[in-house]
């Protein structure tokens, strides 16, 4: 009777252990056909992050100029990298062959910086240049990338048939000025380090932006930094740069003479083939002059300090705003 009993339990704890199963089975095989497969499930949450990190946007201006931002959301970069375009042509000629923007972001990774800290921005004339940078920048890993597709870059030579040398330079310089301020204020967000560079630029020598920023991190005045830029050799290109007076100019092949890579010069004036700026001065106040600044008066305008000319006169006032150059072997090369 006993083993009878214990047979009778044994097969009801089975049938409900037989029951629990199917009806866990049927669950599962419910949840199952509702439900995508885990892996799927973990793909599509790794797309969505990705979607929520990169934000892609497209926005006409008041002012008319497009504006293009792909933004990685999870990264703060401390560096904007500006440059201005007039078309594809701006990139120059190298041994008599035409240099794109691949080439231009070629020489940006060989700076020495992590995309990851860079904020490229850049201002173009050209449709199918602003077209070109919007489709290419999935290519490039920088933490912002922003392209203004601006109308003024045409105006650059636009003066009257009958002006004179000198009024053509000035108005050239007067928009270029204009241009540099609207690509620095509409692009400039959290940036701690503003770097310069002429698209026509070719080579740099390594790791110069690093060094300009160290230089500004260690030295409180050293908000303005350039260094020599020359097409070929020791051959002076870029004249806006120099020490002294205006009436006793010295370039920087006779300014940096006998000092050392690690030396910083005083300088009156700087250029803008390479350029830093401490992103502070700019919010001080700092802007590219778009007139002649150097003894102007409430009636009339001066004789000199227009644009890259100017920046210098300009900052004397704010703090860190003096003006350098990197000494010793420091460079880059322009195309002629």
């Amino acid at each position: 009777m006993a083993s009878l009993l214990a047979f009778i339990v044994r097969g009801r704890m089975l049938a409900t252990i037989w029951v629990f199963l199917v009806v866990m089975g049927t669950m599962i095989a419910m949840r199952q056909s509702q439900e995508p497969p885990r892996w799927m499930r973990k793909l599509a949450e790794t797309q969505a992050s990705s979607q929520q990190l990169l934000r892609l946007s497209e926005t006409r201006l008041a002012d008319g100029t497009m504006q293009f931002e792909r933004i990685r959301t999870n990264m703060a970069p401390d560096v904007v990298w500006l440059c201005m375009t007039k078309d594809q042509t701006s990139w120059g000629q190298v041994n008599n062959v035409q240099r794109t923007f691949d080439d231009f972001i070629n020489l940006m990774r060989s700076s020495g910086l992590d995309p990851s800290r860079i904020s490229l921005s850049i201002l173009t004339g050209s449709e199918q240049e602003y077209r070109h940078f919007r489709a290419v920048t999935k290519r490039f890993h920088f933490a912002r990338f922003i392209v203004l597709l601006h109308p003024g870059l045409h105006e650059l030579e636009s003066t009257s048939a009958d002006s004179t040398a000198e009024e053509r330079w000035k108005h050239h310089r007067s928009e270029t000025a204009k241009l540099r301020n609207y690509l620095l204020l509409r692009t400039l967000r959290d940036e701690r380090h503003i770097f310069w560079l002429d698209p026509d630029v070719y080579e740099v020598t390594p790791g110069i932006i690093p060094r300009m920023i160290a230089h500004s991190e260690s030295r409180e005045d050293a908000g303005i930094i350039t260094a020599r830029c020359s097409p070929t050799g020791d051959s002076e290109y870029d004249r806006h740069s120099w020490s002294g007076t205006k009436q006793d100019q010295h370039y920087l092949s006779e300014t940096l003479q006998g000092t050392s890579d690690g030396d910083l010069v005083p300088l009156t004036a700087v250029g803008a083939s390479v350029l830093y700026m401490r992103a502070s001065l700019v919010w001080q106040g700092l802007t590219f002059p778009a007139y002649y600044t150097i003894d102007s008066g409430w009636d009339h305008e001066g004789h000199d300090g227009i644009e890259t000319d100017g920046l210098c006169h300009q900052s004397r006032g704010l703090k860190g705003g003096g003006c350098f150059a990197l000494g010793g072997n420091w460079y880059v090369r322009h195309t002629s």
